[in-house]
């Protein structure tokens, strides 16, 4: 189903998208780790044109502190569905009924 996905979020998130890396790998999903920045803005940026962009990923994930900052941020990009998703079901649901193309995950609920 999905082939690629982008993943990034700020300086507080490196073990969370190590272990999101590692869910997805057996899936076969091809895995682009954008990293983390300093600043949010940057990384829902990032994340959001290469989902959008030539050779596009067929999803993002955003992960930070709050999550809140990201999705405004993303959600910015011209063609970006961000949707706060906190177990499968909502994931589910957003992908399904709105069409969501990056995930934003908080890390107080992942951790």
């Amino acid at each position: 189903m999905f082939k690629k996905a982008i993943l990034g979020g700020d300086g507080a998130v490196p073990a969370v998208r190590m272990k999101l890396v590692q869910m997805l790998e057996p899936l076969k999903v091809e895995v682009v780790d954008c990293g983390h920045c300093a600043d949010f803005p940057d990384a829902a940026k990032d994340v959001s044109l290469r989902v959008t962009g030539e050779g596009a990923a067929s999803f993002g994930v955003l992960i930070c502190g709050s999550g809140t900052g990201v999705s405004i941020a993303a959600n910015k990009v011209p063609g970006i569905r961000a949707a706060f998703c906190h177990d499968h079901l909502t994931a589910k649901l957003a992908w399904a009924h709105n069409n969501a193309n990056v995930l934003r995950v908080d890390i107080s609920l992942t951790v």
